[in-house]
């Protein structure tokens, strides 16, 4: 498994850190983890169990409509690997209300353009978040400047 160097859990907010925890014990089955139980609890009160819950429903159809494997850390890893930066990315677009770009990641998550009920899976569980105020960020985006950039016939000298 490959992790991004550049990023970790921490610097894509608590809203992500919960999100990826809970994804990421819902894809081994574990998402009746006792110290997962605690934390959705501690942070959505009497809904901590509709919240995992709704990571579930993601996760499976994440698994189940995709036509690709996904690469996941262990639950509790402070490393984030591409596949799970989408998975961030997907649920920040989703907690923005950015529908076209929520759709744009999935489509690169599932490998196939009919993620209807992932995207509003998706949704759904941004809501969640979003109702209690847990803010979810998207992924930082290192851009360079296209002007900078070498012709492709630079290359084949």
């Amino acid at each position: 498994m490959t992790f991004v160097s550049s990023t970790s859990l921490s610097q894509l907010g608590c809203g992500a850190g919960y999100a990826l925890w809970g994804f990421r014990a819902a894809a081994i089955g574990h998402l009746d983890c006792g110290a997962l139980a605690r934390g959705y609890d501690a942070v959505f009160g009497a809904h901590g169990a509709q919240a995992r819950c709704a990571v579930l429903v993601f996760a499976r159809l994440i698994g189940s409509a995709g036509r690709r494997r996904i690469c996941l850390g262990a639950p509790g890893c402070c490393g984030v690997t591409c596949d799970e930066l989408s998975i961030v990315a997907v649920l920040a677009a989703a907690q923005a209300g950015d529908i076209g770009r929520r759709d744009a990641h999935l489509l690169w998550l599932l490998a196939r353009r009919d993620g209807d009920a992932a995207g509003e899976a998706a949704s759904s569980l941004a809501r969640r978040f979003s109702a209690i105020g847990l803010e979810i960020k998207p992924p930082p985006v290192e851009l360079y400047d296209a002007a900078s950039a070498r012709p492709l016939e630079a290359f084949r000298a």
